[in-house]
């Protein structure tokens, strides 16, 4: 295997190359000074000769995707269908107060107070009622929650369960700040490493003669820049036996439009292989999941707690349920009382385990809290 020289080895072989070709007549050596041409001159050749060999070593490596970078990996991902994630925005998830029926328009600006700007995504109208005791009080608040997201991409760290968003524009009737109930973190541009691992996969796989296996259709969906999640759904009734794809996006309202379907179904069909049938791209129904629990006293848990369970809550749905998958009850309990520790409190909604229709999706909208006591 070739080995690269270093920098003291070639000034060390010109210098001995230039003091045989200026020897004496004699043969005897030159006296060597330390500031002597022939020392100069090997340093100055030597430095350039080197810097030669390590863009040389950098060009060899770009001709292999295992040692490729940047650019030059982005073109042998390419080559074998691969693409480089680009960067994500980060969601929140926040809850505004003020009077019934004060709207909140759509791409209204927020500033967190880390520091970080934010836009609403959807417009709504405030209308819902948090009733909860306050000094032995029941005081009623209206709320509505909306989904936000970052104007800079990547991931922006984690919130504080007491971070506040402040409207940099005032509303009426709404008030200045905004809480948070719960946040999906963006991702920052995809790095060569693990670019690499894609186009590395890419070579074991036949990629000029796609095989189609499941694992393929996954991968084709996510192609597309506005896919989150995909899943493969087999024995829909509707299908009549065809294979489903279903996906949803990245962002609101994250059911796809007939125009994202049509989309992803033209890339599948430039990908797949063309003896390939009985593929069905359909959206998946949405069914909003509220979770509702009463404590059994009138001092209710601090909000900090109520709302690291509802981040927990939204975890649970989008990285754990997948179409058509039951809700267990247990599964609920064990992650609001992870929250709340010792507190006493019944779960009141859903009343049962849920076992939804092949081809629907559970999202989680709110845990709404009460008190008994």
């Amino acid at each position: 295997m070739y080995q690269k020289p270093t920098l003291k080895e070639i000034v060390e072989n010109i210098s001995s190359e230039l003091n045989f070709q200026l020897q004496k007549d004699d043969g005897g050596p030159i006296k060597e000074y330390r500031f002597s041409t022939v020392k100069v001159l090997s340093y100055v050749l030597g430095g350039s000769i080197y810097m030669l060999y390590n863009y040389l070593d950098w060009i060899y490596k770009q001709t292999f995707p295992g040692t490729a970078q940047g650019a030059y990996l982005d073109r042998w991902a390419t080559i074998v269908g691969e693409e480089r994630n680009d960067p994500t925005l980060t969601k929140v998830l926040l809850r505004f107060s003020g009077e019934e029926g004060a709207v909140i328009p759509l791409d209204r600006e927020l500033k967190s107070s880390s520091g970080h700007l934010f836009k609403t995504i959807e417009s709504k109208i405030v209308n819902l009622i948090d009733s909860r005791m306050v000094d032995h009080t029941n005081t009623r608040t209206r709320y509505v929650d909306i989904l936000c997201e970052a104007e800079e991409f990547g991931n922006l760290g984690e919130f504080s369960l007491d971070e506040r968003f402040t409207l940099v524009s005032p509303l009426a009737q709404v008030d200045l700040q905004a809480k948070l109930v719960s946040a999906i973190q963006g991702s920052e541009q995809e790095d060569d490493e693990s670019l690499r691992e894609k186009v590395r996969q890419a070579w074991i796989r036949p990629f000029r003669a796609q095989i189609g296996t499941r694992e393929d259709y996954v991968r084709w969906v996510k192609q597309a820049p506005f896919v989150d999640k995909v899943w493969i759904i087999d024995d829909i009734p509707s299908l009549h036996g065809a294979m489903g794809i279903m996906f949803i996006t990245k962002n609101a309202p994250f059911v796809p439009t007939p125009e994202e379907i049509k989309e992803v179904a033209k890339h599948i069909d430039a990908c797949r292989p063309v003896t390939a049938t009985g593929i069905t791209i359909v959206a998946p129904e949405i069914k909003n999941i509220t979770v509702k629990i009463a404590f059994e006293s009138e001092l209710l848990p601090p909000e900090e707690t109520i709302s690291s369970a509802r981040k927990d809550l939204t975890a649970y749905f989008y990285e754990k349920l997948a179409p058509g998958e039951k809700i267990y009850l247990e599964n609920l309990r064990e992650i609001i009382t992870k929250n709340l520790g010792s507190a006493r409190y019944r779960l009141l909604e859903p009343v049962q385990d849920l076992q939804l229709d092949l081809g629907t999706l559970a999202f989680f909208t709110e845990l709404r809290v009460t008190s008994i006591g």
